[in-house]
């Protein structure tokens, strides 16, 4: 074995070895100095930055972390070798695709860039520098450790065995986990997440997916949850196994666009210990930003939709507050003639009284104490008013504009906006 360290002559170097190994360093002017592994960490002191280590059994498990070192060759031992702990150095590459026997690697720490490693069952790669890295024998692979990286996307259909994988903060856009039947914990928050798909993942215990574009979370086939922590991912929905009543004690689904159709069950839940559902962003309820008057939007008639049901389908009941672009409180009455809208079992219709305000929904639920939930703002209209649509291609300005995810926009660009009650077009 070589090493190449960029410690200072004379500092120590740390080793550790299975016991009863018999090891010869030679330095770079050539004089020796032999010691016996004990299977604890051991201490050399360096008499030259390069050096090689001449051994008079097989190493079996070698632990050289934290020693600065810059390369290292192990070719040597590669057939012995099971188990490598190498982490927190400066290594750039690390090669060992012909180390049949390595069965766990913690590369941690370095500066790799490059990363080839033959049927580990365990793998950290994490804080290095990897865009992508080369595993042969998948099959093996039961935890993957691969955070703080740059890595934009990751294989793992052939990965069966995976029980752990860390990969958070990298720049991951999508994510297939529908063939790995026995994952547990899978953490991959901060990433730029738009899709994953858990299909298959009916084992999973941990999920941490906060930090990422997810408009949908689908764990509808995650029955043994402990832990849900998914904040400030963009959701709109999250569809939940109900077998999740039974093991779920820990859930942060903050900073998302979630009404209580994505919620779990927390009264009287003894198992649910921790619920951090708020604050929410609005709730984009309608997406085409306009509905019609007179005609019932019926918001609330099926499990799961917005005003029903939570997302465990026990009731959410929540009572309405209908408001304006100005802030005034609309009507509610069952007769056009005295109102601004009906509500009948939350299903709402709206009356001409209302045609060509901008309004928003707010929702409160004694099931939910202290969760006050908004939707983003829509047009009430009429099918002529909404095939009028004004577009807009000079330099005038409506007084206030909104997006359609309701968040007011003081200069607008091209795009479709809500202004003055109307939709408007500007190119």
């Amino acid at each position: 074995m070589s090493f190449t360290t960029s410690k200072a002559v004379g500092e120590n170097f740390s080793i550790a070895m299975n016991p009863g190994v018999e090891v010869t360093v030679t330095w770079a002017d050539g004089s020796k100095e032999t010691f016996i592994s004990d299977g604890t960490l051991q201490s050399i002191t360096l008499a030259s930055q390069k050096f090689t280590l001449d051994i008079d059994t097989d190493v079996t498990s070698l632990y050289v972390a934290g020693n600065q070192l810059t390369s290292m060759d192990l070719t040597s031992i590669a057939n012995s070798l099971k188990k490598l702990y190498c982490g927190n150095n400066e290594l750039s590459t690390l090669n060992l695709n012909n180390f049949k026997n390595l069965s766990e690697v913690d590369a941690q720490g370095n500066r790799l860039t490059a990363l080839k490693v033959y049927g580990p069952k365990s793998i950290n790669g994490s804080n290095n520098q990897l865009a992508s890295f080369a595993i042969s024998q998948l099959t093996s692979l039961k935890q993957l450790f691969m955070a703080d990286n740059q890595l934009k996307g990751i294989g793992t259909t052939q990965m069966t065995a995976l029980e752990y994988l860390f990969v958070q903060r990298n720049d991951i856009k999508t994510l297939k986990l529908n063939k790995n039947p026995l994952l547990k914990v899978a953490a991959l928050s901060d990433n730029e997440l738009s899709t994953c798909n858990l299909s298959g993942a009916s084992k999973l215990e941990e999920l941490w997916a906060g930090g990422n574009q997810l408009e949908q979370l689908d764990i509808t086939s995650c029955g043994s949850l402990h832990y849900l922590v998914a904040p400030s991912s963009q959701l709109k929905t999250i569809l939940w196994n109900e077998a999740c009543k039974k093991t779920l004690s820990y859930v942060d689904i903050r900073d998302n666009r979630l009404f209580y159709n994505s919620f779990p069950t927390i009264r009287n839940n003894d198992v649910l210990t921790t619920a951090l559902l708020t604050p929410q962003n609005p709730y984009p309820l309608v997406e085409e930003g306009f509905v019609y008057a007179n005609v019932e939007n019926n918001w609330s008639s099926a499990k799961l939709q917005p005003m029903a049901t939570n997302g465990w389908g026990a009731s959410s009941a929540p009572s309405l507050t209908i408001t304006d672009s100005e802030g005034k409180t609309l009507k509610e009455s069952d007769d056009a003639a005295t109102g601004d809208y009906k509500s009948y079992l939350r299903r709402i219709t709206f009356w001409d009284s209302s045609v060509g305000k901008t309004v928003t929904i707010s929702a409160t639920s004694i099931y939910y104490p202290n969760v006050a939930l908004t939707t983003t703002p829509f047009l009430v209209t009429t099918p002529t008013g909404i095939k009028g649509n004004t577009t807009d291609n000079s330099d005038k300005k409506a007084d206030v504009y909104y997006n359609l995810n309701g968040q007011r926009v003081d200069k607008p660009s091209h795009g479709i906006y809500v202004s003055n009650g109307k939709k408007v077009i500007i190119r």
